[in-house]
């Protein structure tokens, strides 16, 4: 948590960062209270109502069994019972409770599950939602939304590479580059490639919008801003940042197009149908 909190406070400084941490609210969000008083439920938003929220980007996994509906919203308004929740969510949750952030927008509990009048209302915005966010968490690793992503790594076989010696008071000592950082020194974006969530188009888009993201990954955490990208080491950095509005400041926006869109072309989703509205806030923001 200390990682990410210096990460967050980082990127307030950013040149190319928001500075601004509230902004407005989705129509609904959930506020999830303190670590202190963990009672949550659903609030309803008024119009430009601003704040700080976090949204989560993650895989649904098939998974259908707690979400918003009509026959339970009002129930969710007085209260939501976190027990009953998938691991996502709860890691989410327990997130955004160690970071003081307030609220929290899952789509599942944020948009009515059985009314197409509610999604055709919602999706429209969502660009705004992403984008808007003071945090995206991405459940990078898990494949369904009873996985989790905070649930502990298995250690990496370490392998090293002898670089050099050094000596001190006449003793001399072998310096060795373990393998952990030689992956380190390679792409950053590697970490993430071959992850459940990279290869969804809703995934592409929600991460493309998003001021800052947070990615829980198989070999770790990796950040996203419009500054860097970075892993949880801080030993690598790349600058050519995929973020709708920091692409837009290229010199060829017209050849980040069609990268963008050649990179939407290869992913999957679930519903085919559902191919223009998961493009459709990146075309609204480029």
């Amino acid at each position: 948590m200390q990682r990410i909190s210096r990460w967050l406070q980082d990127c307030q400084i950013h040149p190319k960062c928001k500075k601004e941490v509230n902004h407005v609210l989705p129509s609904r969000v959930l506020d999830i209270g303190t670590s202190a008083i963990p009672h949550i439920r659903l609030r309803i938003t008024n119009e430009d109502e601003k704040g700080k929220y976090a949204a989560l980007s993650y895989c649904w996994g098939g998974y259908t069994g707690f979400m918003l509906k009509q026959h339970n919203m009002a129930d969710f308004q007085h209260s939501i019972d976190e027990i009953s929740m998938p691991q996502t969510y709860k890691d989410a949750i327990l997130l955004c409770r160690r970071l003081g952030i307030q609220y929290l927008w899952i789509d599942a509990l944020c948009i009515l599950q059985d009314s197409k009048p509610d999604w055709e209302l919602e999706n429209p915005r969502m660009a705004e939602v992403y984008g808007n966010a003071y945090l995206t968490i991405s459940a990078t690793s898990a494949r369904s939304a009873t996985q989790g992503f905070l649930s502990p790594r298995d250690a990496i076989d370490v392998t090293s590479v002898l670089i050099g010696k050094v000596s001190h008071h006449d003793e001399t000592y072998p310096v060795y580059l373990s393998e952990p950082l030689l992956e380190n020194i390679r792409d950053v974006e590697l970490h993430i490639q071959d992850e459940p969530l990279t290869s969804r188009a809703w995934a592409l888009q929600e991460r493309m919008l998003s001021q800052r993201v947070v990615h829980f990954a198989s070999k770790g955490m990796l950040w996203q801003c419009r500054q860097y990208t970075i892993n949880e080491d801080d030993m690598n950095s790349r600058t050519d940042v995929m973020m709708v509005p920091y692409m837009k400041s290229f010199k060829s926006p017209l050849l980040e197009w069609y990268r963008i869109a050649d990179r939407f072309s290869r992913c999957t989703m679930t519903v085919p149908t559902d191919c223009f509205p998961a493009f459709a806030g990146i075309t609204k923001a480029f």
